[in-house]
């Protein structure tokens, strides 16, 4: 069993990958504000079938979803977009991955730690 295996951290890689997708969900609704009739779009909440979604490294270091969104459930907000409530979801989106990343790389030290490599 690889460190990727454990419980913790797949659910925090899961949880990674999630808000990855809502970013891209939240930047397309910004994206489509100014067209008529565009009915913005958000992903359905953590935990719903979020569980094939899997990271993969990126040249720069960083993580990126495998999965599109165009996979995942999305639900429509209905009326208008708006930029400020968009604004503010991708702020809320960016704060969470932040702490995610941050409980992931947290993990791996408590693991190091714990077999004596640190």
């Amino acid at each position: 069993m690889g460190l990727n295996d454990l419980p913790t951290i797949g659910l925090i890689r899961s949880r990674m990958a999630w808000l990855s997708s809502r970013h891209a969900v939240i930047a397309d609704n910004i994206a489509h504000a100014a067209k008529p009739g565009f009915v913005p779009r958000d992903l359905a909440p953590f935990g719903t079938a979020t569980s094939r979604l899997q990271l993969t490294p990126t040249a720069g270091g960083g993580l990126k979803a495998a999965s599109s969104p165009v996979g995942l459930n999305t639900v429509s907000r209905g009326g208008p977009v708006s930029l400020e409530q968009e604004a503010a979801s991708l702020a809320e989106t960016t704060m969470d991955y932040q702490v995610a990343a941050t409980l992931y790389a947290r993990s791996f030290r408590l693991i190091k730690t714990a077999l004596g490599k640190r």
